[in-house]
């Protein structure tokens, strides 16, 4: 994670503050109320601690978040790809330390993450829709541009085998528009709209 200004927020009104970073390859901004300056600040440390702490743990682009484990762990040799979609198995270790908290005596896999590994299946889609080569450049990033319409319909447990689809919609210059699903034992548990987008580096500065 990167801020944008490492400087105290910025006062919108009265009471009022912003701070804005930039945190898994996305600008973000937080708005919230406090009584006091030092209290606005107190709260924006606090907050990009956890920030901090949330994306070291669950970023992509680094091998060893979890999100890299599952991603070394899946490989490609399970995807199915044709013109039209993307199909893959995953199946969720019971040994996850996600599972330690979310949550004790009930564990359950986090939407986040389920959103994630559809995302994550869009991306490895578009490489071999559009070549490895044009995902792969340096100079270039698919980044999350948009995620719309999430919904939840069942619960993910430790152990389950999940079946995740994603099919391109339609592209719109450098964006490109999907959707996913995720399936358990044949039964719908997770759908998403999202956009990736191919974003030149000098864009992500």
């Amino acid at each position: 994670m990167s801020l944008i200004k490492d400087i105290p927020p910025t006062v919108i009104q009265h009471g009022q503050f912003r701070v804005r970073f930039k945190a898994m390859g996305t600008n973000c901004e937080i708005l919230y109320r406090a009584n006091s300056e030092q209290q606005a600040d107190q709260f924006r440390q606090a907050a990009m601690d956890w920030v901090k702490n949330f994306e070291q743990r669950y970023t992509r682009y680094k091998d060893e978040s979890l999100i890299g484990r599952i991603n070394a762990a899946a490989g490609k040799e399970g995807i199915e790809i044709n013109e039209e979609d993307a199909t893959c198995e995953l199946k969720v270790r019971e040994d996850l330390d996600i599972f330690k908290g979310h949550y004790p005596n009930n564990p359950i896999f986090p939407g986040v993450l389920s959103c994630e590994s559809v995302f994550q299946t869009g991306a490895i889609f578009l490489s071999e829709k559009i070549g490895e080569e044009a995902l792969n450049n340096k100079s270039v990033t698919p980044v999350l541009s948009r995620i719309r319409d999430a919904r939840f319909k069942r619960m993910i447990k430790p152990g389950d085998l999940i079946e995740i689809k994603v099919y391109l919609q339609e592209q719109i210059g450098k964006f490109y528009n999907l959707r996913g699903e995720i399936r358990l034992s044949g039964k719908v548990v997770t759908t998403v709209s999202f956009a990736l987008a191919l974003v030149e580096d000098d864009q992500n500065t």
